[in-house]
């Protein structure tokens, strides 16, 4: 037990820092963390800081005051708040030397050596070496002050069990200002306007550097996308299986449809001419259903056929028809401004500048080392890293290298590290920090980590996910990674480099909690819970799930995930009171987004006060598994059915009790696999009439379901939580919501979803583009002619997109280009600028190629010897050689409305409503086409574009 004069003078340090003038907000929510997670024993009458802790009771009282210990914490804070205003603490104040690679401590903390410490990565020895850490009984708690800079850093920050702290005298590493103190494993390079001159590419020598292959790069705070084909917003797609590999004996190992696929011939036309060196250091990453696989080109042949290694998990087009690939760190696909390659051989570091960057100093950040700060014990030894607070530092820079060999991902990045890594440590808490601009995941509880708590931290721009806790395989112990909490942070724009990757990522670990995140921009699940598929032994329970906002989940990216999503029989674990706002999956390959996602032998869980809006195949979908409660949940939106099950089995699968259903189906319920009906019960399940007109319910659900008048759900804006009401009175629910989701905002960055996911818009302007480049996302026909689409510049010095026509094409509809999008709902515009000449016949048309034969939306045609032509009838007058720009607007979905605006040079317009043609069955836009069909020489030009959909 501590003594009691030690617990009065921690609450003093407390009581100090709440009150700090300088960093309030940080310092008021430390001092709720350390007298919740690592005060226990004081004034609760427990005490120590023994692994005794780890019982269920010392789990809520460390948790924080969530938990049965609210009223205790709050008391805490009212003692703290009123105490003695002298500080009690040992105080070490750091600042950065002016280029970031040393400090200066004061008063001077000395290493074993006798030197002082002048690095980052020395301040722990230089603590474990100090006359405090001798100390014993009645020891003040140690205040590191970190002063405002940027700190560098050549290795890990690391922690083990002699830098630690106790119960009664913790370490706090804080930062002066929250958001001032950057600590970087980047190698910064400046290109100063004077140097570059504005041209482009710029290039770095980096051979005498030391650095090594590197996988990332940040320029002027923005993530630079690596050399790659086709560019971003489009990809190739496979185009047949494999069955043989002739001459190869270490293809016959493995099934060969694993390991080669039919190619389109522009991916091998970009793989020709390389050097060993180049080729092998080139990247095919391959989308599959739920996640991506990485490989080495091995070789190809003239049947358009690649064979890449390592061998996939999966054979190609496995799932459907649709699989998407690119082929990236290659010369031959630096093409595009923001566009990177660093060339093996010859280390010269090649960037593209945008138009931007032309005018402006280049600032150019290169990870060199993956882990930013370790905290690591032993626990096998009893050896534990504790007691350590992190607060309002900013990490940033830790890179990710693809192994030699490639990867293979099996599902949510669990190979991938983090930049921050927790193993064997307890009561360490990670508070009001930023972690981003990394090539993994951000934040890693992995094994034997109790106790700790990660809390108003905000996590974006990561190559893989946010926060993982546990392994995929820690058989349940004393010491495995347990009783942990994630709170309160904003986690966004994740799985730039793995979309596969999970916001909160929670394996074979118990007793955790994860409560009150802003999750959002994902490209695949947002939290995870659980790694044991099936019926088997789970060391995976009691992980409670609450109030969580989950928005824009999968973005089109990848398929078969869901916002919640579970695995294995995990009873305890709790999923309540969260909001989930759109879960939009790629259906192309694989299928299925769900807000919630009782995946493979989900059993015993509770699902219960949740609202889920807007998923892609509806709010609820239980796999299999036994046993679980859905209750008192709102079901809106979703685009199949509610509710669904995917397996039928024996024995009760779920009880579905006082749900509220909005369907925007005529069926709020269905069940695709197995004989006969699921084992359900239904008791007190309301559906909203309006939402489902004269629907009959199915005899499946019987008295339990129940059409009503009356139940009506609020539109609300994205990070708003709708009102649901019924019979005019709000609904209460069981479990209360986070207040404080609306108000939080995030650091705007550039989502993932550009490079995975459908796009949610297209913007090109050829005046800020390279000659010679096409728009991002753009597909042309003929593929093997760059030279017929391309960004020229004309006489007068306008550079636009040429369209350059002849009558040697081989058919008259070449060349031709598209950009993929899929618009189902809303408002559908496309902005663009054109320029003919006589001999034009340009074709303007939006599609549905998802069908066979394809869908037609509105189609235009601009003929400089007629004029603007709609259903072969002249409608508008169509100067040559002047600039005109075209708007056209549509509704999505059945019986679309719409409108078209031409704008003359002169500033006059023409206006059509309703007259489009479209086909009968249109109702949705896959594909936007801009057409050469002239029969001769000539020569379109586009300008800029924009399109966009507003749901």
């Amino acid at each position: 037990m501590l003594a009691a004069l030690t617990c009065r003078k921690l609450r003093q340090v407390l009581r100090e820092l709440s009150m700090s003038t300088r960093f309030s907000t940080l310092t008021a929510a430390g001092a709720l963390l350390l007298s919740a997670a690592l005060l226990a024993g004081c004034g609760g009458g427990g005490g120590g800081s023994s692994e005794s802790h780890d019982t269920a009771q010392g789990a809520n009282t460390g948790a924080g005051e969530a938990t049965g210990g609210e009223g205790q914490n709050r008391d805490e804070r009212a003692q703290v708040v009123g105490g003695v205003q002298s500080p009690q603490y040992e105080l070490y104040n750091v600042s950065p030397t002016a280029d970031g690679l040393g400090i200066v401590v004061s008063p001077p903390l000395m290493k074993a050596n006798g030197a002082a410490v002048a690095r980052l990565e020395e301040l722990p020895e230089g603590i474990a070496n100090s006359a405090w850490m001798r100390k014993g009984e009645g020891r003040l708690p140690l205040r590191v002050i970190l002063k405002n800079g940027q700190y560098q850093l050549s290795q890990p920050w690391t922690w083990t069990a002699a830098h630690s702290g106790r119960a009664d005298s913790p370490v706090i590493i804080e930062a002066e200002s929250k958001g001032g103190v950057v600590i970087s494993g980047a190698r910064r390079m400046v290109v100063s306007r004077a140097v570059h001159g504005g041209v482009s590419p710029v290039q770095l020598d980096l051979s005498a550097s030391g650095l090594s292959a590197f996988d990332q790069l940040w320029v002027n705070g923005r993530r630079a996308t690596r050399a790659r084909s086709p560019n971003v917003g489009s990809f190739y797609f496979v185009k047949g299986t494999v069955s043989s590999w002739p001459g190869d004996a270490a293809v016959a190992t493995s099934p060969v449809d694993r390991q080669a696929f039919v190619s389109e011939p522009a991916a091998l036309n970009l793989l020709s001419g390389l050097s060993t060196a180049e080729r092998d250091a080139a990247v095919l990453v391959a989308a599959h259903s739920w996640t991506t696989s990485h490989h080495r080109v091995v070789a190809t042949n003239a049947g358009n056929e690649i064979l890449v290694s390592p061998v996939s998990r999966w054979a190609f087009l496995r799932k459907g028809a649709h699989q998407r690939y690119f082929i990236e760190n290659v010369p031959t696909a630096l093409d595009a401004p923001g566009e990177w390659y660093f060339h093996p051989v010859t280390r010269r570091l090649t960037y593209l500048p945008t138009l931007a960057e032309r005018s402006e100093d280049v600032v150019l950040d290169v990870p060199a080392i993956s882990t930013l700060l370790e905290v690591r014990g032993n626990a096998a030894t009893g050896q534990w890293a504790e007691y350590i607070v992190f607060s309002g530092l900013t990490f940033r820079h830790a890179g990710y290298t693809l192994p030699a060999a490639g990867l293979i991902d099996q599902q949510a990045a669990v190979d991938v590290g983090a930049s921050i890594l927790l193993r064997s440590a307890r009561h360490v808490a990670i508070n009001h920090c930023e972690v981003s601009r990394v090539g993994g995941y951000a934040i890693w509880l992995r094994d034997n980590v109790r106790h700790s708590v990660v809390q108003n931290c905000e996590v974006y721009d990561t190559g893989a996910g946010g926060i993982r806790i546990g392994l995929a395989n820690q058989p349940a112990s004393e010491t495995a990674t347990g009783h942990n909490t994630v709170r309160s942070n904003r986690i966004h724009a994740i799985g730039f480099q793995f979309p596969g990757a999970v916001g909160v990522w929670l394996g074979q670990t118990a007793n955790n909690t994860v409560e009150e995140n802003l999750i959002g921009d994902t490209t695949y699940t947002g939290i995870s819970v659980g790694w044991t598929w099936g019926y088997g032994p789970s060391p995976s329970h009691s992980n409670q799930i609450n109030r969580n906002f989950l928005y824009d989940i999968m973005q089109g990216s990848l398929s078969d995930g869901g916002a919640i999503y579970t695995l294995g029989t995990s009873p305890g674990t709790e999923i309540k009171g969260n909001v989930i706002r759109g879960v939009q999956a790629f259906n192309n390959y694989g299928v299925g987004g769900w807000g919630i996602y009782n995946d493979e032998g989900s059993s015993r869980i509770l699902v219960d006060g949740n609202i889920v809006l807007n998923s892609d195949h509806g709010g609820y979908m239980l796999h299999y598994g036994q046993d679980n409660t859905v209750s008192n949940n709102v079901f809106a939106g979703g685009r199949v059915a509610e509710l669904q099950v995917g397996r039928v089995e024996s024995g009760l699968q779920a009880r579905l009790l006082n749900n509220r259903l909005f369907p925007s189906v005529s069926s709020f319920l269905s069940f695709t696999a197995g004989t006969g009906t699921p084992a359900l019960t239904f008791g007190g399940n309301k559906v909203a009439r309006q939402y489902v007109a004269l629907q009959t319910l199915p005899e499946l659900c019987g008295s339990g379901c129940q059409i009503v008048d009356g139940l009506l759900i609020s539109a609300a804006s994205k990070l708003d939580v709708p009102i649901i009401t019924e019979s005019g009175s709000p609904i209460t629910f069981s479990q209360p919501l986070a207040s404080s989701w609306s108000s939080v905002g995030v650091t705007p960055v550039d989502s993932p979803s550009l490079i995975w996911g459908r796009s949610k818009g297209h913007i090109f302007d050829a005046a800020e583009s390279t000659l010679g480049s096409r728009p991002v996302g753009f597909r042309v026909v003929p593929a093997d002619r760059p030279e017929v689409i391309a960004v020229a510049q004309n006489s007068v010095g306008e550079r636009c997109l040429a369209f350059n026509d002849s009558a040697g094409m081989s058919n008259r509809w070449e060349p031709f280009g598209y950009l993929e999008a899929d618009y189902q709902t809303g408002t559908t515009t496309a902005t663009f600028t054109l320029k003919v000449d006589a001999a034009t016949e340009f074709i303007h048309e939006w599609r549905d190629p998802g069908v066979s034969p394809f869908l037609t939306g509105p189609s235009v045609v601009f003929s400089g010897s007629r004029g603007v032509v709609v259903r072969g009838q002249v409608v508008a007058p169509l100067p040559v050689g002047e600039w005109i720009t075209i708007t056209i607007s549509s509704t999505q979905g059945a019986a679309p409305r719409w409108s078209m605006v031409v704008r003359y040079a002169n500033n006059t317009t023409f206006s059509l409503n309703n007259q489009l043609p479209v086909s009968e069955a249109w109702t949705r836009t896959r594909a936007f086409y801009f057409i050469s069909n002239a029969a001769t020489t000539s020569t379109p030009c586009v300008g800029k574009w924009a399109i966009s959909n507003e749901s």
